[in-house]
């Protein structure tokens, strides 16, 4: 092409700023050439032709200058710009979205590298802006994201796990961490805390749903006479919400569900969770409390007061009887896990010996296979009692706060069972441990929020705990305390020299 002929551009104004008086800079975003800072000379004067046309969110086609000395200029010239049709005129939060959009491609765009598929796909997404569905829009917005991320070689591919390069599978549920990629999610079951507990002591966020809520099948009808959930271990409360989303609802055959959500999960991130009616429990009784974890227990009572809800400290009837609550579930323990060698028997093809299993494991399997059937059945018959009992308190208040766990995590073996003293490994566990198997008995949903840490630097979980079938309150007011009182950013101490 010859000195100064021009090339047509099909292009979208990003930015504009003054040059001069006269005049302007614009960033634009072309199919054909990428992002491109133009000079509009004249702009500016009262009767220009380009004050009309020079809009945000409007296709236009633009002619730029093709001098030799002008192809790789660091600005070029505008010879020549016409509008090419385009949606209306966003308004309101939809315009806000539309410049959010524009600020991720002058950030995260260089110049002059093109991206035809990345301008195709801003222009598709306009439309959905300018209209009036708050769902479709945002639905637009994240998919514009993950294409961008795409093609300037930022995503991973997400059909393969990042770090093995195995394929994902289908039935199973995935996260996408920015330092690492893709990645299983962290799936976790909870038979007696075993979510909240891990979640309590590695400062995360660990969601036990209600009863139902998240099936256990294909291969099972229920876990553990009920108390089994299954569910997984997150960062923020907002991937909870979301994983609920994912692995909740009825599978074919299943013995009982919950019931159906009004509306996804995660959209009770963020929503009001009203004025709550709040019980704080800071203490077991008839278990010791380390004082900075009852501290931080009243201390998120103290918070939540000032998010406006009524709070009171009280321990209900039914939690005098913890001890109780831990000869009941060792009982079924025991039950659960002689039944479960059958199944681990057909697992390795041969009968299964108490050899085969961990000490721990061997222990409740060898009082199981001591028990009756009617042994068994009177245990799930006092939980169903109690748990009546406990979920009645909930006619007196919307949430129950308490600590996860006792007391501050322990050193790695503190709670190694012993088989030369059986019954002071299982005091032990107990008593680290008392908050959390009450609500396996209930089916009530439960969570461990990592809002606080001692002085020591050690994460502390607080429990809150929601009526039946109340995951959608439990997830706003879960929600409500994380932006309260943020985690994210919180990294613990750690030594300058690591013991070896």
């Amino acid at each position: 092409m010859k000195r100064g002929l021009a090339a047509t551009l099909s292009a979208y104004v990003l930015h504009q700023y003054d040059w001069s008086e006269s005049s302007l800079i614009l960033d634009l975003f072309t199919r054909e050439r990428g992002r491109l800072a133009v000079a509009a000379k004249g702009a500016k004067r009262p009767y220009s032709q380009l004050r009309g046309v020079l809009l945000p969110f409007q296709r236009l086609q633009v002619s730029l200058g093709r001098g030799s000395d002008d192809a790789h200029a660091e600005v070029h010239t505008l010879r020549a710009v016409e509008w090419a049709g385009g949606a209306p005129m966003p308004a309101g939060g939809a315009l806000f979205s539309g410049f959010y959009l524009n600020e991720l491609l002058l950030r995260l765009l260089a110049r002059q590298d093109p991206h035809a598929a990345l301008f195709d796909a801003y222009a598709q997404v306009l439309p959905v802006l300018a209209g009036a569905d708050e769902a479709q829009s945002q639905a637009a917005l994240r998919a514009f994201e993950l294409i961008l991320l795409r093609e300037i070689g930022l995503l991973p591919e997400l059909n393969c796990v990042t770090q093995t390069l195995q394929p994902v599978r289908a039935d199973a549920a995935y996260a996408l961490r920015p330092e690492a990629g893709i990645v299983p999610a962290a799936h976790g079951n909870d038979g007696g805390g075993s979510i909240r507990i891990p979640a309590s002591v590695n400062g995360l966020v660990g969601f036990k749903s209600t009863r139902g809520r998240v099936s256990n099948g294909p291969d099972l009808g229920e876990a553990w006479a009920g108390l089994a959930h299954q569910g997984a271990i997150t960062r923020t409360v907002r991937d909870a919400a979301l994983m609920l989303d994912i692995v909740s609802g009825y599978e074919t055959g299943d013995p009982y569900t919950a019931p159906l959500p009004a509306r996804p999960f995660s959209q009770e991130v963020g929503a009001d969770p009203g004025r709550l009616r709040v019980v704080v429990m800071p203490i077991a009784p008839g278990y010791a409390c380390d004082p900075q974890v009852a501290e931080a227990c009243r201390a998120t009572g103290r918070l939540l007061a000032s998010l406006g809800h009524q709070v009171e400290e009280a321990v209900p009837a039914p939690f005098t009887r913890l001890d109780e609550v831990a000869d009941a579930m060792y009982r079924l323990f025991a039950g659960c896990t002689a039944c479960d060698f059958s199944a681990l028997s057909r697992m390795i093809g041969r009968p299964a010996t108490l050899d085969d299993v961990e000490p721990l494991t061997a222990y409740h399997a060898a009082r199981g296979l001591r028990q009756t059937p009617v042994d068994y059945l009177e245990t799930v018959g006092w939980i169903h009692a109690f748990a009546r009992e406990v979920v009645a308190q909930w006619r007196q208040f919307d949430i129950m706060v308490t600590p996860t766990v006792a007391q501050l995590p322990l050193p790695l073996g503190e709670l190694a069972f012993s088989p030369a003293d059986p019954q002071r490994s299982l005091d032990r566990m107990i008593e680290f441990m008392p908050f959390t198997a009450v609500f396996n008995m209930t089916g009530q949903p439960a969570v461990s929020l990592p809002l606080h840490m001692s002085s020591e630097g050690l994460p502390i979980g607080i429990q809150l705990a929601a009526d039946w079938a109340r995951d959608d309150l439990l997830l706003r007011v879960a929600a409500q305390l994380e932006a309260a009182c943020p985690w994210m950013e919180r990294r613990p101490r750690l030594p300058a020299v690591m013991a070896r």
